[in-house]
């Protein structure tokens, strides 16, 4: 939409990723055929194997060849091991994050989730290391002290997302915490398994494979694309990690990967943990379908039948 009233500049080659969904698959397709830009698609596998990440890492490698005859540039070594330095920080911050979301009381508000979705976005940026090293420090300092985000005198509950955050309604997580001392801990956007390690920057084929294997366990990229019992899986394990009290499946609405899976989800997890789900449908980015007080009123009501 940006691109069709001008807003956003037309950029002369466009790189994309097949994984997560269909629906930015064709939004890519789109611009690609209304501007006349040139496309490059890296396929990800379905598999999270040695099969996958050696398809992953021919995937990368050819998007590579192209990128170099669309510009007639070679890539720059150095460059992308500063790239791929800069990367290795924001995760090794990002994981010492998750870690610390585990104590008792919950040191990290459930608002840094949405900010967490958009610099892991930047993983390889100067910026997305920057950020998780500033929040990482500030939330330290809160565990060191023994202080939560919950509001004292209310019993911490803690909330897994099975989908993703809200993107029209952002003052929800302060609710949450203020209305119901509930805490948002991770979701499918937010949640990155601990052996997704950290690229070997040696040379140029170190770090594609070190690339590629963080592009098989990127958030939402990694449950989608793959078997559902992935989807599940991290999700038992995210309610174990973070000791999760509930699974609140709202389903976005486009999401099909999502909606074939969502009752498969809320049986597993209940049969496996004991956590109790709450499943309801939401559009990520539209407030029509599911607008912010109609979403503070099923939580209120959860809430209250708990």
């Amino acid at each position: 939409g940006y691109m069709l009233d001008g807003i956003l500049p037309r950029p002369d080659i466009l790189l994309n990723t097949s994984a997560p969904c269909d629906a930015s698959n064709m939004m890519y397709e789109f611009v690609s055929q209304k501007f006349k830009i040139p496309l490059v698609v890296v396929e990800a596998p379905y598999q999270k194997n040695e099969r996958g990440l050696k398809f992953a890492i021919g995937e990368i490698k050819r998007a590579i060849e192209e990128l170099e005859k669309l510009t007639g540039n070679t890539l720059n070594e150095d460059k992308m091991r500063e790239a791929c330095n800069n990367s290795n920080e924001a995760i090794k911050y990002f994981l010492k994050l998750e870690e610390l979301r585990r104590l008792r009381p919950m040191p990290d508000p459930g608002w840094h989730r949405p900010a967490d979705t958009i610099f892991l976005i930047q993983l390889g940026t100067p910026m997305a290391a920057a950020y998780f090293k500033s929040v990482y420090e500030v939330v330290k300092a809160r565990a060191d002290q023994g202080l939560g985000v919950i509001p004292e005198g209310r019993k911490e509950k803690r909330l897994a997302w099975g989908y993703a955050w809200m993107a029209y309604d952002l003052p929800f997580f302060d609710w949450l915490e203020e209305e119901h001392g509930a805490i948002y801990t991770a979701d499918t956007l937010t949640y990155m398994p601990f052996d997704v390690g950290f690229i070997d920057t040696k040379n140029v084929e170190t770090m594609i494979e070190g690339i590629a294997w963080r592009f098989l366990n990127m958030p939402m990229g990694r449950q989608t694309m793959g078997f559902s019992d992935v989807w599940v899986n991290d999700f038992v394990n995210v309610i174990k990690l973070f000791k999760a009290d509930a699974l609140i499946i709202a389903g976005h609405m486009a999401c099909k990967h999502f909606w074939a899976l969502n009752k498969l989800l809320s049986d597993e997890v209940k049969e496996r943990t004991g956590v109790p789900t709450l499943r309801f449908e939401v559009d990520m980015f539209d407030k029509r379908l599911t607008p912010g007080p109609e979403m503070r009123r099923i939580m209120t009501e959860y809430f209250k039948s708990r």
